[in-house]
């Protein structure tokens, strides 16, 4: 197993916690088990190698069959393009695409840290246009029960994903900004980092971000909105180091 695999289930496992999102958590690197508020338990694999439909299957199948539900990261830098680009879907992605909506989950790693991020397939051939979007709401994780008539994997599935309602979890939004005890907390959840991160992390979170959703390569309606709170919580968490 890779280091930044490691480093990549060590924060999401921290930032499940931080959110309230999660009664028990099991960290077997890359491999997450965990028992959510609402009763629900999710499975959480971090991709890292290239995978096959009797491996997909095997997880779903088994989880499925269990009453557990399935969710899938995907290492960004391995497998997928820049921002914008046309890519061609293999076949077992085909399958992760269906099961999601038009969506897969991927993660990129920043030293320690790591950003989590839906990534959209537009388009309804195998050949998808990449979009990335938002670091994902942590306490928006949940399960749901999909049908699929996909020829690889038809049937019903337990599918996990972070596109729930979040409501009672810890989750800031742009008018949080500067409203909790400590004014700069928000700020470095902007940034994905915990509040003791230090000025390397930072700066390498931001460079992180800035590779996902400045406008130059990221092309999504919300990327500019996106960068300008980025720019300016970076700004203000350095401040903290001068």
């Amino acid at each position: 197993m890779r280091f930044e695999t490691i480093y990549a289930s060590q924060y999401l496992v921290s930032r499940l916690d931080y959110a309230r999102a999660v009664d028990n958590i099991r960290d077997d690197g890359d491999i997450i088990q965990i028992d959510l508020n609402t009763g629900q338990q999710v499975m959480i694999l971090l991709i890292e190698r290239s995978m096959s439909i009797s491996d997909v299957r095997h997880y779903y199948e088994a989880n499925t069959r269990n009453g557990v539900y399935t969710l899938m990261l995907l290492w960004a830098p391995v497998f997928l393009p820049q921002d914008g680009d046309t890519y061609r879907l293999d076949d077992w992605m085909q399958v992760l695409v269906t099961l999601h909506g038009d969506k897969i989950y991927g993660y990129e790693v920043a030293g320690r840290d790591a950003f989590f991020f839906p990534v959209h397939m537009q388009g309804r051939t195998l050949k998808r246009k990449i979009r990335y979007g938002t670091i994902v709401n942590y306490g928006s994780i949940g399960g749901r029960k999909i049908n699929t008539l996909n020829p690889y994997m038809p049937g019903e599935w337990y599918v996990a994903g972070f596109d729930f309602e979040a409501q009672g979890y810890r989750h800031y939004a742009s008018t949080d900004i500067g409203t909790e005890t400590d004014p700069l907390l928000a700020y470095f959840d902007v940034l994905g980092v915990p509040r003791f991160a230090d000025a390397t992390a930072i700066k390498l979170a931001y460079r992180t971000l800035a590779r996902l959703y400045h406008p130059d390569v990221n092309a999504t309606a919300e990327a500019d909105t996106r960068m300008r709170r980025i720019n300016e919580a970076y700004a203000k968490v350095m401040k903290e180091f001068d």
